[in-house]
């Protein structure tokens, strides 16, 4: 069974939804309660409301409030992905808060040289940002790339500048 929260956080709200095994979806953060629940329309079986551990949800809310917040704690469920995508989420769960790698540079740290453009496809099928910080995977010329998250390219950037990685456009 599926459990979700909506944890109201700096940046908007955050829902979550995890299962007994660990957290299953995290999106990234909206503005309203409505937009928040539509995030959640995605989802099947459709999670019923619940409240988080209290561990994640303080991590959630640090991490939007500019905390130099890790998420080392928490436990994934991720369902779906291919080999490749999770050796890539796990790789990039790594990336230190404030640090930023190159898609072809992840690809390279799982054996994968050259394939950059799948990480960036990778990086556009995680399902639990921040906690595997795509945001933090770059073009290798120094430019942010791509974001497909609510708030695009913008919120990619806030969220670098927040945590003081030093990129712009």
């Amino acid at each position: 069974m599926l459990k979700y929260e909506l944890i109201d956080t700096p940046m908007g709200i955050v829902a979550v939804v995890w299962s007994k095994q660990g957290l299953r979806r995290a999106f990234l953060p909206v503005r309203g309660r409505s937009a928040a629940e539509r995030q959640l329309e995605s989802i099947d079986p459709a999670p019923t409301p619940g409240r988080a551990n209290g561990a994640l949800r303080r991590a959630i809310r640090a991490y939007y409030a500019g905390d130099p917040e890790t998420f080392g704690d928490v436990t994934l469920d991720i369902d779906g992905g291919s080999d490749f995508e999770r050796d890539i989420w796990d790789a990039c769960r790594q990336i230190g808060y404030g640090h930023t790698i190159s898609y072809g540079g992840l690809a390279a740290q799982v054996g994968r040289p050259g394939a950059a453009r799948a990480v960036g496809r990778a990086m556009g099928r995680n399902p639990v940002a921040p906690i595997v910080p795509c945001h933090r995977v770059i073009h290798s010329c120094g430019g942010l790339g791509g974001y497909s998250g609510p708030g695009g390219l913008g919120l990619k950037q806030r969220l670098l500048d927040m945590e003081e990685a030093g990129i712009s456009t």
